[in-house]
């Protein structure tokens, strides 16, 4: 859920630049993308661990 709640905010955050984060909004969009990407690493990483089974 957190990969969902930061891709909104990727588009959200850039539109009130300065309540959100005191960086530019394409620095602050840079950065959700970062976030977003090792999210989704993240996520391949558990998914792939769980189809191998356990390592016995």
């Amino acid at each position: 859920m957190s990969i969902f709640s930061e891709g909104q905010e990727m588009f959200i955050d850039p539109l009130y630049p300065y309540a959100n984060s005191p960086t530019s909004p394409m620095m602050d969009v840079g950065m959700h993308i970062l976030i977003v990407g090792l999210e989704i690493a993240a996520l391949i990483v558990v998914y792939r661990k769980t189809k191998t089974g356990p390592h016995r």
